[in-house]
Order: structure tokens, then C-alpha cells, then sequence
């Protein structure tokens, strides 16, 4: 896949062309080249907004990818969509693979993304329509607060931990049964609060693709019950 310039310009001159070039750009992330991978992530980070279409698989890059290069360039790209993209970034902090925490670093602070920033950014993704990002903010919210995430970009005063607090109970009523889960279980760890733990024994004793992770929660909330 060639560099394409410019892609505004192009749009511009040939909007017939943007839904080619754009379902091109998508299908190029999971290329076996990582040459054809590099030249889809440069230029996807030049058509703003239209990149969205491309977040699931640019998460994949971040996290996955054997290129170093490639996971700094899908999280430069990720950063440059605004703070909807958030989750997804500062979720990557929690890995053990410095590569990939270092170019989150990086995209965070030449986006100008400030901690007192990333919380109030969270909050309002956690009402986001699509239930990828309400499970990705949700999570951050909860490895957050239960001190998984560098204290260097995510810190919760009293009146921050409140509003995390409401925003799992509001998730408990998520359409999304994965929101449910890390709501009810972030509300259990962090907080000791049991209000959502029947939804939790409710997909562990149901078929479920989250039935395994039900599971692992229940043991952890019932070993938590038996030491308190």
C-alpha cells in the first residue's frame, strides 16, 4: 500500500474515492506486512475523525503487535481521535510490556492530556453509546481505583471516587453484560459494596461466555466475605 499523501486533500479532489480508501486503510491493520501496517497507521493519524471506524483494530495493534514502532504509531493515532479514545490508551497501562506503556506515555503528553483531565474524560465515556467503550471506561475506572494504573496519570480525590462510585451503579443496569460484571465487581472490591453481586451469580450459573469470569469474581468477592 503506497503513502497516500495528504488524505484530506485526496477526499477533497476525489470524494468518490473515500470509502475505498478508508476500508483500504482498515483492512491494511491486519496485514501480515508490517511494512503494509506502518503505511495504514501513518494514514489513518491524517483523516481525523474517519479514523474511528478503525479503533477496535487499532486497540489489537497497541496491545499486540509484535512492532514496537507499530504499537507507538496506533497509540499516537488512538490519542489523536480526543479523549472518547481515553479508556483505550490508559487501559494500556496496566501491561507489563514497557514498549507499549512508553508509547502511551508519549501520545498522552504530546496530546497535552492532563490527569485532572482523564477522569472527568472517563465519566462521561462510560455513557458512551457503543458498549466498547462503556466496557473499556468502566475498567479503567475500576483498575484506577483499585491502584492497577501508575499514580503518575490517574488519581482520585473524595469527590471523584463518588462519582466512579455512581457511575458502576448506573453501569450495574448496563445493556452490556460485561459492563455489568466489572461494575458490580469494581463496586465490591473498591468500595465493599454488594449491591451488584446477584449479577455476578447470575451469569455464573447461567450459560455464558462470561460464565468462566463470573466465577473467578465470585471466588474472589466470597474469599474477600470470609477475611473481612
Amino acid at each position: 500500500m503506497p503513502d497516500l499523501g495528504y488524505l484530506p486533500d485526496v477526499f477533497e479532489t476525489y470524494p468518490e474515492l473515500r470509502e475505498t480508501i478508508l476500508t483500504g486503510l482498515t483492512d491494511a491493520l491486519l496485514d501480515e506486512n508490517p511494512d503494509a501496517r506502518r503505511i495504514a497507521l501513518l494514514n489513518l493519524g491524517r483523516v481525523g475523525d474517519e479514523a474511528f471506524r478503525a479503533v477496535p483494530r487499532l486497540v489489537t495493534i497497541l496491545h499486540n503487535d509484535p512492532e514496537p514502532e507499530l504499537r507507538q504509531l496506533a497509540a499516537s493515532v488512538l490519542g489523536g481521535l480526543g479523549t472518547r479514545t481515553l479508556p483505550f490508551l490508559i487501559r494500556a497501562l496496566v501491561r507489563d510490556d514497557q514498549a507499549t506503556t512508553n508509547a502511551v506515555k508519549q501520545t498522552l503528553t504530546a496530546y497535552h492530556v492532563e490527569r485532572e483531565a482523564i477522569v472527568p474524560a472517563l465519566l462521561q465515556v462510560s455513557s458512551d453509546e457503543d458498549p466498547l467503550y462503556r466496557y473499556h471506561a468502566v475498567t479503567v475506572l475500576f483498575y484506577a481505583l483499585d491502584g492497577r494504573i501508575e499514580r503518575n496519570y490517574v488519581w482520585f480525590t473524595k469527590e471523584t471516587s463518588k462519582r466512579a462510585r455512581e457511575t458502576f451503579e448506573r453501569s450495574l443496569n448496563d445493556s452490556d453484560e460485561m459492563v455489568r460484571l466489572i461494575a458490580a465487581y469494581a463496586l465490591w472490591i473498591v468500595y465493599r459494596d454488594t449491591s451488584g453481586i446477584k449479577i455476578v451469580e447470575a451469569v455464573e450459573q447461567q450459560s455464558s461466555p462470561n460464565q468462566e469470569l463470573a466465577a473467578q469474581m465470585l471466588k474472589a468477592i466470597r474469599l474477600g466475605m470470609e477475611n473481612d
